[in-house]
């Protein structure tokens, strides 16, 4: 894989609708540690980091349950976005997210 476009956090749609926003890894790694898809932080500056290339080829299922493209936050993203599982952000959209939300 080339260079890594890692500026994107991921939001669990699914996951944030009872327990407030949920965001995918409970580390941060280096680009060249293997990218932890495990577990979820509630703050999107403890969240990993991701591309979005490098998520899809872990992953796959675009279009059913991840949107690979860049969202504008909003505070009725849980509910427009809810037929996603997951959707991506950069993290100063997550940033402006999470102060809209509190």
């Amino acid at each position: 894989m080339g260079k890594l476009d890692r500026r994107y956090v991921a939001l669990s749609i699914k996951h944030s609708q009872d327990r407030g926003l949920a965001w995918w890894g409970r580390s941060r790694t280096e680009d060249d540690e293997e990218r932890c898809y495990s577990g979820y932080v509630s703050d999107p500056e403890e969240a990993e980091v991701y591309d979005l290339k490098e998520f899809e080829e872990a992953h796959g299922l675009s279009g059913t349950c991840y949107l690979y493209a860049p969202i504008v936050p909003t505070r009725d993203i849980l509910k427009r976005y809810k037929s996603f599982n997951t959707v991506f952000m950069t993290l100063d959209d997550a940033r402006k997210l999470k102060e809209m939300m509190q």
